[in-house]
């Protein structure tokens, strides 16, 4: 359930600035979007401290899974 909501929510934002205009053209490529926010999530992701010492891992594995 979790995931799906991730989905709904990376979707609206990528519409919301497209209708904002951040996007600088007058049509979406949708994919390259998609991707970039994938990118960006995977990296927010791989930043977040795992134990008490607030320390950025040195190693993230990340298992993708598409349906």
């Amino acid at each position: 359930m979790v995931e799906k909501k991730r989905e709904i929510i990376l979707l609206y934002n990528l519409l919301k600035k497209e209708r904002q205009g951040k996007f600088l053209g007058k049509t979406v490529q949708f994919i390259p979007h998609v991707t970039d926010k994938i990118k960006s999530m995977i990296t927010e992701t791989a930043n977040i401290p795992i134990d008490s010492s607030n320390k950025i891992p040195e190693i993230c594995s990340i298992i993708i899974h598409l349906p």
